[in-house]
């Protein structure tokens, strides 16, 4: 009886850190994306007509090739708690900060609305990630 019990402990214990393990990390969250998914959102909703994106598109825009690094260096300056929380929010409110030498008013404020939700945060972490 004892050699189950202790089986049986053994295994519950074995079950938790498999859980534990494969629990994202603080920071990871934002990480896992489809990239197709990104690339498919990006064309679709006609981001190179005025933004630029490996060697194609336009420069109405901020170019997006090192979005996700220029969103690391400003994010805590304007108030964010992280980065992808920044890109959200660029994407939702476009007008909020401008990249210097580029104009207001240009970017529909409208992916919000025009996305599924799962679509607008695989987009969050695919800009996110372009480094």
């Amino acid at each position: 009886m004892r050699r189950i019990a202790l089986t049986v402990v053994s295994v519950l214990g074995l079950v938790v850190l498999w859980i534990v393990a494969q629990t994202p990390q603080p920071g990871e969250l934002y990480k896992k994306f489809d990239i197709e998914l990104a690339k498919q959102t990006i064309k679709i909703q006609g981001c190179l007509d005025c933004h630029r994106l490996a060697g194609q598109g336009s420069r109405v825009g901020p170019d997006l090739d090192k979005i996700g690094l220029r969103a690391e260096e400003l994010f805590k300056e304007l108030g964010f708690d992280s980065a992808p929380d920044f890109v959200r929010q660029s994407l939702l409110d476009p007008d909020a900060y401008i990249e210097q030498g580029f104009p207001k008013g240009i970017m529909p404020k409208t992916y919000g609305d025009k996305l599924r939700a799962s679509e607008f945060e695989n987009l969050v972490k695919y800009l996110s990630s372009l480094k």
